[in-house]
């Protein structure tokens, strides 16, 4: 499912990543074929307020620091391609090659998509800056990678919405990225605090998956901390 040219031996991702800063990541264009993309694409936006998560009180998870988010976690209240798409990305063939690529051997997935699996922000919508959380209290795991993968087929530049991945201190953005089709962002959590802080003018698309180990981090958090000023809170 994935593009066969990532699979390109001659290509050392694995490489690339780890001689990024401030923390390991990877940028890649033309991620999956271009017919299941279309067809994500397709599906995403037939997705409609009644499907997306609420929390115990009925409503959507909006604060100060993230609104107009919304998102599908289920994989069974899904679309079909969607929902095999989430599927593979937890697979022992896409794990195989993802732990490849950040060279970490004890990789596994969430099979609950806890925070992750469709994620749409709407026009006017945000998301602040942060550091995630460091422990999935549910899996006794700590988190470790990330992937993002966009599903924006008509993106201009300047729109907003933009990645944005910043040194630990939150002195230095090192990397800004627009959110275009079918590109794909993989990172190391640890000490990465980003966001998409710049509100978005249109509708912002996206997949989202997370992965874990058995190795802690210095810094045991169960929620995420939000930048207010030059601070995580």
């Amino acid at each position: 499912m994935i593009n066969p040219r990532l699979y390109n031996p001659h290509v050392p991702l694995n490489n690339v990543y780890s001689s990024q800063t401030p923390s390991s990541y990877l940028i890649l264009n033309d991620f999956l074929e271009r017919t299941v993309m279309t067809s994500l694409i397709s599906e995403s936006k037939s997705i409609t307020e009644d499907d997306y998560d609420r929390n115990s009180d009925g409503e959507f998870d909006n604060h100060k620091h993230s609104n107009l988010k919304r998102g599908v976690r289920d994989i069974t209240k899904m679309p079909a391609v969607m929902r095999m798409v989430c599927q593979y990305f937890n697979s022992d063939s896409f794990m195989s090659w993802l732990r490849d690529v950040t060279g970490n051997p004890d990789l596994v997935p969430d099979n609950n998509y806890h925070g992750g699996g469709y994620h749409h922000t709407l026009p006017g919508g945000h998301l602040e800056v942060h550091k995630d959380f460091s422990y999935h209290e549910g899996m006794d795991m700590w988190r470790k990678v990330n992937l993002l993968i966009y599903l924006n087929d008509s993106w201009k530049p300047n729109q907003g919405g933009e990645l944005e991945i910043w040194d630990s201190r939150l002195k230095v953005k090192h990397v800004e990225v627009d959110p275009i089709w079918n590109r794909a962002v993989i990172f190391d959590v640890d000490g990465t605090p980003h966001g998409h802080p710049v509100k978005t003018k249109v509708d912002r698309r996206s997949l989202a998956f997370y992965y874990y180990d058995k190795n802690p981090v210095s810094d045991k958090t169960t929620r995420a901390h939000w930048r207010e000023g030059d601070k995580l809170v």
